[in-house]
């Protein structure tokens, strides 16, 4: 087995390391006692056994539990717990957004109002935008690409329109 190393390189090329581990083969960073300064630029972690995880752990009541693994063979980052990220904009980079949660918030404010949705809706990006936008003056959902129904449309209110070909009333053809 070899032992943990975490060296801490710093912009000015200054390095501080921590060879103190314990029997586990772990070694702890205490508050402002790493010697990184605040207004170097970098803090660089290196696990450099190859495919084995860097492991961030907390004190849970008395218990160390990870919070976040970073798997070395795959470069899979795991966090255990909730996740809250506060900016302006976050981006994913990825091909495929997977979520287990069957609905999604949007425009989720302190006082929500159809005022604060107004707006508010789903954009993919193509050659032109295809969106489907809340508007509040008219009170619907409007899609600004057609919208093809393989299935019944069923409606407790009025259907308006200026074509409606082709469709089957009670039985009827019009």
């Amino acid at each position: 087995t070899g032992v943990a190393k975490l060296v801490l390189k710093c912009a000015d090329a200054a390095t501080t390391k921590i060879e103190k581990v314990n029997s586990s083969g772990e070694f702890t960073i205490y508050n402002g006692g790493a010697g990184a300064a605040e207004n170097e630029e970098h803090i660089v972690i290196h696990n450099g056994v190859q495919d084995k995880d860097i492991i961030f752990k907390v004190n849970d009541g008395g218990t160390s539990a990870a919070a976040m693994t970073i798997t070395g063979a795959t470069k899979k980052v795991t966090i255990e717990g909730d996740l809250e990220v506060n900016g302006t904009t976050t981006t994913i980079d990825s091909t495929t957004l997977t979520v287990d949660d069957k609905n999604i918030e949007l425009g989720s404010v302190a006082s929500p109002s159809d005022s604060t949705a107004d707006g508010g809706g789903i954009t993919l990006k193509g050659a032109t935008d295809k969106t489907i936008l809340w508007v509040n003056s008219t009170d619907s959902w409007d899609f600004n690409q057609q919208v093809k129904v393989t299935g019944a449309i069923t409606s407790t209110s009025t259907i308006t329109g200026t074509a409606l070909d082709g469709c089957q009333v009670d039985g009827g053809t019009f």
